[in-house]
C-alpha cells in the first residue's frame, strides 16, 4: 500500500478540496451544456427562440445600464454612450418582441460577413493555396445559403451548435468526474 493513499481521518488537503470543487463545477457546466445541446437538436427553433429572448433581455439591461452611466458623464463621450445605449435598447426590444425575425436578421448578417470574408480570402492571395481556395468557396456557399434561405441557415446553425454543446458537455462532465475522483487521492 502506498503512502499517498493513507487516510488521516476526515482531514482533506486543500488541493483535494479545490479539485473536488472544480470537478463539481465542471460536472454542472457539462450537464448544462448537454441539456442545451439536446434541446438544440430536439427542437432547434424553440431553443433558439428562448436563447434569443434571453440575449434580447440582456441587450435591454445593458442599454439601460449605459443610460444610467450616461447621466454621470460629460462631453462628447456622453453623446456616443447615449447613442450606444439607445441602439442596445432598440435591438433588445426588437429581439424580445420578435426573436425569430431577429434570428433571421442575424443569420443574414452572418451570411453577408461570410461572403465578404470569402472574397477577402480569395482576393487577398488565399487562392494561391488549396485550403485558401477551399475555405473561400465553402464560405461563399454558406454565406449564400444564409442570405437566400435564412430559416435553413438558422436550423443548420442550431443543430451544429447543439452537436458542439453535447460534445463539450460530455468532455466537461468526464473531466469533472475525473477531478472529483482524483481529488481524494492527493
Amino acid at each position: 500500500m502506498s503512502d499517498e493513499n493513507v487516510s488521516f481521518g476526515n482531514v482533506v488537503s486543500p488541493v483535494s478540496a479545490v479539485l473536488r470543487g472544480l470537478g463539481r463545477n465542471l460536472i454542472l457546466r457539462g450537464a448544462l451544456e448537454l441539456a442545451i445541446g439536446i434541446m438544440l437538436l430536439v427542437s432547434p427553433l424553440v431553443a433558439i427562440r428562448a436563447l434569443t429572448t434571453v440575449v434580447g433581455a440582456l441587450l435591454v439591461i445593458d442599454g439601460l445600464v449605459l443610460f444610467w452611466v450616461t447621466t454621470g458623464t460629460a462631453g462628447e463621450d456622453r453623446f456616443w454612450t447615449f447613442v450606444n445605449a439607445s441602439v442596445l435598447v432598440v435591438f433588445g426590444v426588437l429581439t424580445v418582441s420578435s426573436p425569430l425575425f431577429m434570428d433571421r436578421l442575424w443569420i443574414v448578417a452572418l451570411g453577408v460577413w461570410q461572403i465578404f470574408s470569402a472574397l477577402s480570402e480569395l482576393i487577398g492571395g488565399g487562392w494561391r493555396r488549396f485550403w485558401g481556395v477551399f475555405s473561400g468557396i465553402v464560405s461563399l456557399i454558406v454565406g449564400a445559403i444564409f442570405i437566400v434561405l435564412p430559416f435553413v441557415g438558422l436550423t443548420f446553425f442550431a443543430v451544429f451548435a447543439g452537436c458542439v454543446m453535447i460534445a463539450s458537455g460530455f468532455v466537461s462532465t468526464c473531466a469533472g468526474m475525473g477531478l472529483r475522483h482524483s481529488g481524494g487521492k492527493i
